[in-house]
């Protein structure tokens, strides 16, 4: 007979929780997520939510078992911040100057794109390895052994990915009915959303 130990409920309910809550934090992830499934379709956002939760993982592997690496975070987040910002800025200036899209439905047989854009636009943004790692933080301070961590961190990529994978949903459904010149001016405005934040991460580490 199989039995659920108590003691787990505890971390799987706040995992989900803080996973739906990171989900909807309105970063350069969940603009590009729609963006994304509106241009093409609901299986270019998944492809996409499947890069972010490899990135994810990466970090979050890193916030459990990398301890070394917080002599060097600081650095870390400098260069990552000049990076990603110039990342951000360069995609951010593709979308306003990009052409207009004629359509929502195209078939990309490339899928690594997606994959590739949703793992390095959730990769570079600095703040994503710093907020895993005070969750975690705040885990061993509440004496979390290993394993109830590895399930606190395992539910709230579950959710992330769930909740992502919603937005796209919703997403492409709101796209199949939005005219070309619709989805032209939204990607501009995720352009210059896209400008800011480049901008800002970049402003923060020189000034």
């Amino acid at each position: 007979m199989i039995t659920l130990n108590i003691g787990f409920l505890e971390p799987i309910f706040l995992g989900f929780s803080a996973g739906l809550f990171l989900s909807f934090g309105f970063g350069t992830v969940f603009f590009a997520l729609i963006q994304t499934s509106i241009e093409h379709n609901y299986w270019a956002g998944i492809k996409m939510a499947v890069g972010v939760v490899l990135s994810d993982l990466i970090l979050v592997a890193i916030s459990l078992w990398g301890t070394n690496f917080l002599t060097n975070s600081n650095t870390y987040k400098y260069y990552m911040s000049i990076f990603g910002g110039g990342f951000l800025i360069i995609l951010g200036i593709a979308n306003i100057i990009g052409r207009e899209v004629k359509s929502n439905n195209k078939k990309y047989s490339d899928s690594q794109f997606f994959y590739a854009k949703g793992f390095i636009l959730n990769l570079i943004n600095p703040m994503n390895f710093f907020t895993w790692l005070v969750i975690s933080a705040s885990l061993k301070a509440k004496k979390y052994s290993i394993n109830e961590e590895i399930i606190f961190f395992s539910f709230s990529i579950l959710a992330i990915f769930l909740s992502e994978s919603f937005t796209s949903f919703f997403s492409s459904k709101i796209g199949s009915k939005l005219k070309p010149n619709m989805i032209a001016n939204y990607k501009k405005i995720n352009g210059l959303i896209f400008v800011f934040i480049g901008s800002k991460l970049i402003y923060d580490q020189l000034i």
